[in-house]
């Protein structure tokens, strides 16, 4: 494993270790990514074998506090990348001529541990699974989509695929939970199959914490793929309706829902999201269950951090069309308690991608100069959706936050992912953003 940084003042730069060198073992295991590095140097007593840039090799011997890290910060670990095609895969769903990193599908069972991503288990070694078992990684966050093991081939398009439940129930075996999720399709996975699907999931709960319905979403450019219906209002409240009724089921048995709704569900079901106990805790915040909840009671309990008074601002918040009334109430809460705030809602449709795509995160940076545009006001700073960035902090067309402000003449500044934080960091430019953590980098 090649190192690519050496963290000051860290246990590998007292051993004099340089970008460059090699990682090659640590105590006789082989080091080969994160994984590795992560879980063989957790111990007190290390062995480690080191080829430097030079060709020469070093054998270290280091004691140290359990779990105490090393400071190596590996190069960039390739993506496990997925070989299915799905028919309403995102990725498949772009139009052409976008940056090369837009194309590729990630099915990366490191990055399921790590960040929550959620994986289909088709494309797993034997060599990965053992690992899992090994380095013991749980939870891990599936897309089954299915357990009718046919279709979900066919709904993969990948009848090569393994059958899942087999793997799921390994997995359970050696005490390793694991989330799901069913990306539902009109006519496809719904009626009798998602019954079943819920079903035979429920049984396997507790392994299965979690069951997140999550609804299909369509771009504009669909022309090479087979006809796919697209959620409607009366889907979506037919669908809330009857995970509501199995919720009643599972409240019954475990005190708790196991099933939710995607806030997708209720934005176009018009419907208000519900109260923060539907959730559980918020599991799978990360896939958009409770997102919307979590901000309106972030607001709520947070707002009186803010300052009462002070110098005039006016902010613009961009954001998508889904989101737009929800931080409207949130920017109304933050403006009674800190009146020099002026803030407005520019909640914008997707223009590139289509109307059926309403999430913040896809807003590429041309339909938010636009938007931006259209608001017609004077504004002190424009606020960005988070996550609307790659980690190289550039936008799905490639613009940046950076190139936005200097073409609108107005900082614009991708926020935190609750207001009242993003607020505090303006205020208070000093305080620290959490940063996602440098030895877990990855590279398509």
């Amino acid at each position: 494993m090649k190192i690519r940084e050496i963290e000051p003042k860290s246990i590998a730069a007292e051993l004099g270790l340089e970008a460059g060198d090699e990682l090659v073992s640590i105590n006789r295991r082989a080091i080969n990514d994160f994984l590795d590095l992560r879980f063989q140097s957790a111990g007190e007593q290390l062995e480690m074998l080191v080829q430097k840039s030079s060709g020469e090799e070093v054998l270290f011997e280091v004691e140290k506090d359990y779990d105490l890290g090393l400071g190596i910060v590996p190069e960039a670990d390739k993506i496990i990348t997925c070989k299915n095609n799905c028919n309403f895969c995102f990725v498949r769903q772009n139009p052409r001529r976008m940056r090369r990193t837009l194309y590729i599908k990630d099915d990366d069972y490191r990055l399921s541990f790590l960040h929550g991503q959620f994986v289909t288990f088709t494309n797993l070694k034997q060599t990965d699974i053992d690992r899992i078992i090994e380095y013991h990684l749980s939870p891990l966050y599936v897309s089954v989509h299915t357990t009718n093991e046919a279709l979900r081939k066919e709904f993969l398009e990948n009848p090569k695929a393994p059958d899942l439940r087999p793997l799921m129930e390994l997995f359970f075996a050696h005490g390793i939970v694991q989330h799901s999720q069913v990306v539902l399709c009109p006519d496809f996975n719904d009626g009798p199959e998602l019954k079943k699907t819920i079903t035979d999931l429920a049984a396997c709960h507790p392994m299965v914490p979690t069951l997140a319905i999550v609804p299909v979403g369509l771009t504009q450019y669909r022309s090479h793929l087979k006809p796919m219906r697209a959620v409607d209002a009366e889907y979506a409240n037919q669908m809330i309706d009857y995970i509501e009724k199995r919720q009643q089921e599972f409240r019954g048995k475990w005190g708790l829902n196991f099933l939710y709704a995607a806030d997708e569900w209720f934005t176009l079901a018009g419907r208000e999201v519900p109260a923060a106990e539907y959730y559980d805790g918020f599991p799978q915040l990360e896939n958009g269950i409770g997102m919307i909840r979590h901000i309106m009671d972030d607001t709520e309990a947070r707002v009186k951090l803010l300052p009462r008074t002070g110098a005039k601002k006016r902010y613009l918040i961009v954001t998508g069309r889904s989101a737009s009334s929800t931080l409207s109430g949130c920017a109304k809460k933050i403006m009674e308690w800190s009146p020099h705030f002026e803030i407005e809602v520019a909640g914008l449709e997707n223009r590139f991608f289509g109307s059926n795509v309403t999430v913040a995160g896809l807003l590429i940076g041309e339909d938010m100069l636009a938007g931006i545009s259209e608001a017609g006001r004077d504004f002190d700073t424009v606020l960005l959706p988070p996550y609307c960035v790659n980690l190289s902090g550039v936008f799905l067309d490639e613009m940046t936050p950076d190139e936005l402000s200097e073409i609108l003449g107005v900082p614009a500044y991708v926020s935190e992912p609750t207001l009242v934080d993003t607020l505090l960091h303006l205020e208070n430019p000093n305080r620290k953003r959490k940063k996602l953590n440098p030895e877990f980098n990855f590279s398509a």
